[in-house]
């Protein structure tokens, strides 16, 4: 189910809407996981209180969006049918809480754990993504219908996740999983495996001309290797390589494009003034008003910016109904801040806060302090890309960050043989 819900956007394109349903299917299955798993009592102390408050977070929001958001305030009653709406809404805001949770626990019993073979599988499909869309484009746009997805006057490369940023960023979270491997290893097999992933990362950051992998696979070498001042130096000396190795080797299209220019427009649209050519500065901007609004718990789940509020009234009342991305609902669930502090508050995001920096914590009492610099980078990741990304509610961004909480707990080749010690119960 993983497997499939990672490459689901390839798939669903070519099967119609067959695979469209695996992610309320793994959700719902992970949710009856997690009940039996409380009712047998075999659950460790610090994942019990872990799901009682992603339990109890979500009949929060339920409770909230009926009582005191949109529908309370302009009499328009939810029926039972619109109840399970909105509580299918709320547990899609919160599928990256329930995956990670569930590979926690069964890493805990034993039951699970994240491979090297797997980890390679995902790395090495994605990259054949990319390299099969960049060696015959023609025949990959009319496979998966990409006609018109161009940027900065080049024809995207998109790999099997139909979308530059997504397929990019992840392949970046993952390299950096490399990187970490690789820096435990020691020796001439530690520096084969850092340069194959630097060679990687020059390769997919220089054709897919996206801001956002780039970036955080740098943030990730600095994280990697800060245990040492010496390990941060060489990080940041690799970092700078890598932007000039990208730059050497960029295609003209991205040369004499305007992407520097487009970077400071996004960062004005989302810090001084909306930017009406840019999406997540329109719903950043209007999240704000809506939390403001209807402080402290939102508007309420399903009414605005996610995969479940397309036909929102919200959109009306904003006045942006008419913007042609909010009509054609392309771009507007891209930010996940927007989407969580609109629809559930200052309230949302506090609760969010806490359920991620709790799953860091049981990560790192079952690592130890040898995987803490991991785990942190892990935090920062997660809040840099819910500003441009559906990280918490679309399923491939779930599974990889599952997969990395859950090896920062238990993945045992990421450690030095020294540092590998039995994980409290």
């Amino acid at each position: 189910l993983f497997t499939g819900i990672y490459f689901s956007a390839a798939f669903q394109q070519v099967f119609s809407g067959v695979f469209g349903l695996l992610d309320e299917l793994t959700v719902l299955i992970t949710v009856a996981l997690m009940l039996m798993a409380l009712a047998s009592g075999q659950v460790a102390p610090g994942l019990r209180v872990m799901a009682i408050a992603i339990l109890t977070a979500a009949v929060a929001f339920l409770a909230a969006t009926l009582l005191v958001g949109y529908p309370a305030r302009y009499g328009d009653g939810v029926t039972p049918v619109g109840m399970i709406f909105v509580l299918g809404g709320i547990l899609n805001h919160m599928k990256l809480f329930l995956f990670t949770w569930l590979l926690l626990h069964l890493g805990q019993r034993g039951i699970f754990t994240v491979t090297r073979g797997y980890l390679g599988f995902l790395i090495g499909a994605t990259l054949l993504g990319f390299v099969v869309n960049d060696l015959f484009q023609e025949t990959f746009q009319q496979m998966f219908d990409l006609a018109g997805r161009e940027r900065f006057g080049q024809v995207r490369v998109v790999g099997f996740h139909l979308s530059t940023v997504v397929g990019a960023t992840l392949l970046s979270l993952l390299l950096v999983v490399k990187l970490q491997e690789g820096s435990t290893q020691g020796g001439i097999r530690s520096t084969i495996v850092t340069l194959i992933t630097l060679a990687i990362a020059v390769y997919i950051f220089t054709i897919s001309t996206t801001r956002s992998g780039f970036v955080l696979f740098l943030i990730g070498m600095v994280f990697v290797h800060a245990s040492t001042a010496r390990g941060v130096m060489l990080a940041m000396l690799g970092s700078f390589s890598v932007g000039l190795l990208m730059l050497a080797g960029a295609f003209d299209g991205l040369l004499q494009s305007d992407i520097l220019l487009s970077s400071v427009e996004m960062m004005h649209g989302l810090l001084v003034e909306p930017n009406y050519r840019i999406p997540r500065s329109v719903i950043i901007f209007n999240a704000q008003q809506l939390a403001g609004d209807y402080f402290p718990f939102g508007v309420g789940v399903t009414y605005f910016a996610s995969p479940y509020a397309e036909n929102s009234p919200i959109y009306g009342m904003l006045g942006i109904a008419n913007l042609h991305f909010v009509q054609n609902y392309n771009g507007v669930i891209d930010s996940n801040i927007g989407s969580i502090l609109g629809e559930m508050g200052v309230f949302g995001i506090a609760v969010f806060a806490i359920i991620l920096i709790s799953i860091a914590r049981y990560a790192f009492i079952a690592a130890g302090r040898r995987r803490l610099a991991f785990i942190m980078f892990l935090l920062v990741s997660v809040a840099l890309n819910s500003l441009t990304s559906p990280v918490f509610f679309k399923g491939d961004w779930c599974i990889v960050y599952a997969l990395l909480f859950h090896l920062a707990a238990f993945g045992d080749f990421l450690s030095r043989p020294s540092e590998i010690r039995d994980v409290e119960p």
